[in-house]
């Protein structure tokens, strides 16, 4: 009996710390590594493999995230360049050509305000939050308060429909939102 019990502490316990490793690497911990030296030799392995995941999963995020800064970075000099010499182009345009004008600053506007959201999404993953309860209604008006603008330029109306009931659902904090940042 003592020997089956201290068994099965030698089976689980190792995985249980890979379960709670696996749980941390779920939440954003991209560091976490699972212990390779504990159990029997199929939970060493399984241990050795979760950590080459891992590795792999941070390497792949850490340049996602680094290919999207460095885009958004190039991107913005030459949105700058483009934007300097329709500026100059305008100054002696005739009024048709001034129009067109107008409408390719906007057209640059547009793209210098998307590479901002490219940065700021960059700036925003280099920091991994803790999910946090948060009420799915809020999240829904949030997200069609942003999206409405862009829904009525293509003649689409965006509306909510509830039926009063309000479930949370566990988001990272910050992702969801602006004013969640703060």
């Amino acid at each position: 009996m003592l020997l089956s019990v201290h068994l099965a502490r030698w089976v689980s316990r190792p995985l249980s710390t890979l379960d709670a490793s696996a749980q941390r690497l779920g939440e954003g911990v991209l560091s976490e590594r699972a212990d390779v030296g504990a159990g029997p030799t199929e939970i060493r392995r399984l241990a050795v493999a979760f950590n080459t995941m891992a590795a792999r999963t941070e390497a792949l995020v850490h340049g996602h995230r680094a290919v999207i800064a460095d885009v958004s970075h190039q991107l913005r000099t030459p949105l700058a360049a483009l934007r300097l010499r329709l500026d100059v182009l305008a100054a002696g345009a005739d009024d048709a050509t001034a129009v067109d004008l107008a409408a390719a600053q906007e057209e640059i506007s547009r793209l210098s305000r998307l590479v901002d959201g490219l940065l700021a999404v960059a700036r925003a993953e280099q920091a991994t939050p803790r999910p946090t309860a948060v009420r799915i209604d809020v999240v829904v008006a949030e997200r069609v308060a942003a999206w409405a603008p862009v829904a009525e330029e293509r003649g689409i109306r965006l509306t909510v429909d509830s039926d009063g009931a309000s479930p949370t659902v566990a988001l990272g904090r910050g992702t969801w939102s602006r004013s969640s940042t703060t």
